[in-house]
This record gives C-alpha cells, structure tokens and sequence, in this order.
C-alpha cells in the first residue's frame, strides 16, 4: 500500500496523524513536559498497524468463529483477533477492534519511549499509559444533544488499572 501520510503537530506535546482512515490524537508528556522522541515512536507504530491491517485483509474482515488459530498474522492482526474473542461474540470481524488496537499498541510504543504519561485517541478509542505519580481527569458528557457541558469528572491514575476508555455508543 502506498498512503500519504499527514502529521500535524498540535501544540508541543500533542500530534494529529491522518492516513485513510486513521485519526489519531496522541499526547505524551515526560515529567509533565512534552515528550517527542516518545509521539514520533507512536507516528511509526500507528502506520505500521494500518499497513498490517491493510495487508492482512482478508482475515481482518473474516468472522471470528470462522479464523482457524492465530498463527503467522502481525501483532496488530493477532491483537484485532484476540480482543474480539475475548467477548465471545462470533458474528463479528477483527475490525470491530481495530481503533483501539492502533490506539493501543501506539500507546505500548509511546510508553516504551520514555513518556510517563501518553494519550491515544483514535475516534474516541483512547488508551491510556501512566508511571506512577501521573493521572489524567476525563470528563463525561451529558448526552449527544447537551449544550449543558459535563455531568461528571473521573480521575484515573497509575494504580486504578484502567489503560483505556472508549466513548463509542449513545450514552
């Protein structure tokens, strides 16, 4: 595959990556500073996860029940298909895990970079990574149609094992 690649880099810490059909928002702070040795990692990961979805198609829009092991397929492949059975549905693709994957396995990249604190948005499959001593504060909409801003604010830290929030859904 030959995609044109847009990075846009938001402010200091935070980056825009665009290609078909990839969206993705990552910020990475050190210590509470920018981070960007740790968002170039995660551009590499994010493009890497797109052409191994792209290359393995086939099975990528093949029904779960129907993907005979997992042999031989790239780590975001084999993770698309991991996620999905682990929900037990069989009348779903891979692809039904495909924005948190990316979200996710660029995260592991960003991380692994030195960040101690990383958020990937992808569509609004976020995974989050925290060192010890790092939180984030989400906010919570009050619905779709609300001009009235958040009903709740939650602070997620290091200890609390969430690595990850997904904002799909009507509520």
């Amino acid at each position: 595959m030959n995609w044109e690649a847009t990075k846009v880099q938001l402010s200091p810490e935070k980056i825009l990556i665009q290609c078909g059909p990839l969206n993705l928002i990552i910020e990475a702070y050190r210590k509470g500073e920018p981070c960007m040795k740790a968002l170039n990692a995660a551009v590499k990961t994010a493009l890497y996860c797109l052409l191994e979805v792209a290359k393995h198609r086939e099975t990528c829009i093949t029904w779960i029940k129907d993907i005979q092991g997992d042999l031989n397929n790239p780590l975001p492949v084999s993770t698309m298909i991991h996620a999905n059975r682990s929900v037990h549905f069989e009348m779903v693709t891979p692809m039904a895990a495909v924005a948190g994957t990316i979200a996710e396995l660029s995260a592991n990249s960003t991380f692994r970079e030195g960040a101690t604190l990383v958020i990937c948005n992808n569509g609004g499959d976020i995974a989050l990574r925290m060192a010890p001593g790092e939180n984030v504060t989400v906010g919570i909409n009050k619905g779709l149609q609300s001009r009235n801003g958040l009903s709740a604010k939650i602070k997620i830290d290091a200890t609390s094992g969430i690595h990850g929030i997904c904002t799909s859904g009507m509520g």
